[in-house]
């Protein structure tokens, strides 16, 4: 989680105050990141960290992603 605090605010995933563990008995960690970061660089980034396996970016997948902040937002790489 240290490194990953460079990237932004970050903490584990919990489930009933203790962390969640996938099937594959890793941790899920969530990072609040800045939206200066262009995503591939991000995504780069991540994955460099020791201990990283994946990210949730799912970089060339989509070309629109929703955001559940306060409310919904639709980001879209289409103009």
């Amino acid at each position: 989680l240290i490194q990953l605090e460079k990237m932004g605010p970050s903490k584990l995933k919990t489930e009933k105050g203790k962390p969640f563990v996938t099937e594959s008995g890793n941790y899920l960690a969530l990072t609040k990141m800045d939206e200066s970061y262009a995503l591939e660089d991000l995504e780069f980034q991540a994955k460099e960290i020791p201990g990283v396996i994946d990210t949730g970016l799912f970089i060339g997948y989509a070309d629109r992603m929703v955001l559940h902040t306060p409310g919904l937002e639709v980001k879209s790489r289409i103009r």
